[in-house]
């Protein structure tokens, strides 16, 4: 799905897949939270993870992103 102010969302939901899954993942530009229903103790996990681009470069070969690896929270 696209939105008029560019966020865009994925759904995938099947009845007939034999995993009995209900997660919801939503993703940010500093972080990335999941709810998992079926998870009994942690039903939400905050990652603190992301890509950082360069505020500026000149050429193609100085362009590389920055991979962010931080902390996973379970609020609860």
């Amino acid at each position: 799905m696209n939105f008029t102010n560019g966020t865009i969302a994925f759904i995938h939901n099947s009845w007939l897949d034999p995993n009995k899954i209900r997660k919801t993942t939503i993703v940010g530009n500093k972080k990335m939270l999941v709810y998992d229903d079926v998870d009994p103790n942690e039903k939400i996990k905050i990652y603190d993870k992301g890509v950082d681009t360069p505020p500026h470069y000149d050429t193609f070969a100085e362009f590389q992103f920055s991979y962010r690896y931080g902390d996973i929270y379970s609020p609860g």
